[in-house]
């Protein structure tokens, strides 16, 4: 497991957002810890990550 990567991400603003989602698209991390005062908004984001899973491409 040494290829097992994990990325914690410290604001859910709109550029942490956008930079959680460029890593999900690129298939960079296995798990993702978000971190934001704003709690609501931070468990929505990590919702739509998870949605978006399905359809990003493998890493190779």
């Amino acid at each position: 497991m040494k290829d097992h990567q994990k990325i914690i991400l410290v604001g859910d603003g709109a550029v942490g957002s956008s930079y959680a989602f460029a890593c999900v698209n690129l298939s960079i991390g296995q798990e993702f810890g978000i971190i934001d005062i704003d709690k609501d908004r931070t468990i929505g984001d990590a919702m739509d990550l998870s949605h978006a899973v399905p359809f990003s491409t493998p890493k190779k």
